[in-house]
């Protein structure tokens, strides 16, 4: 788990991009684990937001998705900062018939969802999708669980440079003196 640590941190340490950001926490993470599909979402008013995602196997989830449609048992384990997981959806008893549906449809059996909840509630979501069942090990959760922490800490700071930069530039940019004789700018 070491090694992909730095590897995790090695790619993301130059990037001030929150969106490329998800990207390659997505792709790393589905690279080592073997994944078929890895996804960031952000929880924005009744919606995940994904923005890009990891797809191999199966295409990048990437879009707006009424999180009401997951089903009411994943939003609540989401909302209470639970993990959810199901080693093989389409056999798993503690599956609805219409949480199935969504998944199935999705074209995933086996996935493991790490939500984020912080002062503001449940933020975002790293989900990690298999086409085929998948026995989901400690190490492969805790695995998510860390990689979802860390992307969450690498686009705030991300979002955080940028807004610091806006604010230096405007304020920069406000307090330049301005000449009221235009021919003082030709030469």
């Amino acid at each position: 788990m070491d090694a992909f640590r730095v590897k995790l941190s090695d790619a993301l340490r130059s990037l001030t991009d929150p969106v490329e950001i998800q990207a390659v926490a997505a792709r790393v993470l589905g690279e080592h684990l073997g994944a078929n599909q890895v996804h960031y979402g952000e929880t924005i008013g009744e919606y995940v937001v994904i923005s890009q995602g990891y797809g191999n196997g199966l295409p990048p989830m990437v879009g707006h998705f009424r999180f009401i449609d997951f089903g009411e048992r994943l939003i609540a384990d989401y909302r209470a900062g639970r993990i959810s997981l199901s080693r093989d959806a389409v056999n798993d008893p503690n599956i609805t018939e219409s949480e199935r549906q969504v998944i199935t449809g999705a074209g995933f059996r086996a996935y493991v969802a790490v939500p984020l909840t912080k002062a503001e509630g449940w933020v975002a979501t790293l989900a990690v999708h298999s086409i085929a069942p998948h026995d989901w090990t400690t190490d492969e959760v805790e695995l998510v669980q860390e990689t979802a922490e860390y992307t969450w800490a690498a686009v705030e700071r991300a979002c955080a440079e940028k807004a610091y930069v806006n604010r230096r530039f405007n304020g920069f940019k406000n307090n330049l003196p301005v000449s009221k004789n235009a021919n003082a700018l030709k030469h």
